[in-house]
């Protein structure tokens, strides 16, 4: 792992039509988050990652990163048995060729996946969540509740999920960090 700085630039993406970004330093308290709409381009898959594409290489042309991370996808198969299509896997699995392309074009040295049910742990507590009424995860809804109390604007649940990734991303590559983003100790009297 090359790190630039002791408190490299990390960014964060939760991928999906609705791109969660999360982009900060190491040992901020408030990473800068926002979602890109990929959806605004049109229903073309196409159109939808030459945009993407264009989002990235323009972040990363603006912002000197450091580290990068994106949400791993799950696997194809554990996709297509809860019933993704294939145009949902292919989109996907193109989002993550071209964050690693632009990535590697940008020539940042650290571009990873993490698993998210280890960051959910390291934010939340807890790797898996019950269910609601509806048999729907509250996976997103707490995260949005942490994030919240956190201090953290995060307008949607992909915004907070790629938040919950810098926060991991941050807290393995400084862990004397780790444990700040925590309710206990993420805000002082």
């Amino acid at each position: 792992m090359v790190i630039v700085s002791d408190k490299p630039l990390v960014a964060s993406f939760d991928l999906a039509t609705s791109c969660g970004i999360a982009l900060g330093r190491v040992g901020d308290k408030v990473p800068r988050v926002t979602t890109w709409d990929l959806r605004s381009v049109g229903p073309s898959r196409s159109r939808r990652l030459l945009h993407f594409s264009n989002m990235c290489d323009e972040l990363f042309r603006r912002h000197a990163i450091d580290v990068l991370r994106y949400e791993a996808p799950m696997s194809i198969a554990v996709a297509s048995k809860i019933g993704a299509s294939e145009d949902v896997i292919l989109m996907l699995r193109g989002l993550v060729g071209i964050l690693e392309c632009c990535g590697a074009r940008a020539d940042i040295k650290d571009i990873r996946s993490f698993n998210v049910q280890d960051a959910r742990q390291h934010f939340c507590g807890r790797r898996t969540f019950p269910k609601d009424a509806k048999g729907k995860s509250t996976a997103k809804a707490e995260v949005m509740r942490i994030a919240k109390m956190l201090g953290v604007n995060c307008p949607d649940d992909n915004c907070a999920d790629a938040f919950v990734g810098w926060s991991y991303t941050c807290a393995l590559l400084n862990p004397k960090l780790g444990h700040l983003c925590t309710p206990l100790f993420a805000r002082t009297a």
